[in-house]
């Protein structure tokens, strides 16, 4: 949020940031046309091509941040003017590279002058973020539920952890992790903000969790589905007809597409499916 109100410091250094997606990016196209595509209301009035080239090319003295996302999604040889960027760099401008982890990073790494891992909520911050959402009392017994579908023990104490900790409210930014034990089948779900977040609206809609992780996780798809139905249709969920019969489409497409290691195909389809 602080990025996109415009209230980080750390951004005043910065004439421009832009965001280039290598899913979108396509063979042909020179950096500058890619983030004019891909940026087209922004740079339209505020940034020509020719300024916006010698930006790139280092003829100015303006500083832009390029976000470089889903390196992940993206095949070396591509784009001859992104593998460029990436092992030389462009202009005055700062890189940052997003990927899932895996191995695919490694043949950039000596490219990098550093590496950052987000690793989700620690525990003290899921049960923080969690009684923010809900209040203390329905915090706790939302996060015993979570609990109780762990295989294993689980070395986690919510009542140990008080509303205003030594920490004055600060995350721990050691890099040390204090999720000693705390595994388990739905439990890591909740390091991830958006899933928490999640969770705590199921929880407050019937002041339980549902029976089985499965069922959370169609909770989840619904509330998915629900929000993007009602910003672009107007209807809520549950007022699709063969909503169900549509989700067990898209899952069976879903797993042939990671079957055959090809997620443009289950792309194709779904198009195929709206038309």
């Amino acid at each position: 949020m602080d990025w996109v109100e415009g209230n980080n410091p750390l951004l005043e250094c910065y004439h421009y940031t832009f965001l280039i997606q290598l899913r979108h990016i396509k063979t042909s196209q020179s950096i500058g046309e890619a983030i004019i595509a891909q940026h087209k209301k922004l740079n339209v009035k505020r940034i020509k091509p020719l300024h916006l080239q010698a930006i790139l090319e280092g003829e100015t003295d303006e500083r832009v941040l390029l976000l470089i996302d889903g390196y992940d999604e993206y095949k070396k040889g591509k784009n001859q003017d992104i593998d460029e960027i990436i092992t030389n760099g462009v202009g005055n401008c700062y890189i940052i590279i997003t990927s899932r982890p895996g191995s695919h990073l490694d043949g950039i790494r000596r490219f990098m002058s550093g590496e950052v891992k987000i690793t989700g909520l620690s525990n003290k911050n899921i049960v923080r973020c969690s009684r923010y959402f809900l209040g203390k009392a329905e915090s706790e017994e939302m996060l015993k539920q979570v609990l109780s579908y762990s295989e294993y023990y689980i070395d986690f104490n919510i009542s140990d952890i008080s509303d205003s900790d030594d920490s004055g409210g600060k995350s721990d930014d050691s890099g040390k992790s204090d999720d000693s034990g705390y595994e388990g089948h739905l439990v890591k779900l909740l390091k991830i903000p958006i899933l928490l977040l999640m969770v705590c609206m199921i929880y407050k809609q019937n002041k339980s969790l549902p029976a089985s992780k499965t069922q959370i996780i169609e909770k989840m798809i619904q509330l998915s589905i629900s929000r993007t139905t009602l910003k672009t249709l107007g209807k809520k969920c549950e007022e699709i007809e063969d909503l169900e019969d549509l989700l067990h489409l898209l899952g069976q497409l879903a797993w042939e597409a990671l079957q055959k290691y090809r997620m443009e195909l289950l792309i194709t389809q779904v198009r195929n499916l709206i038309t």
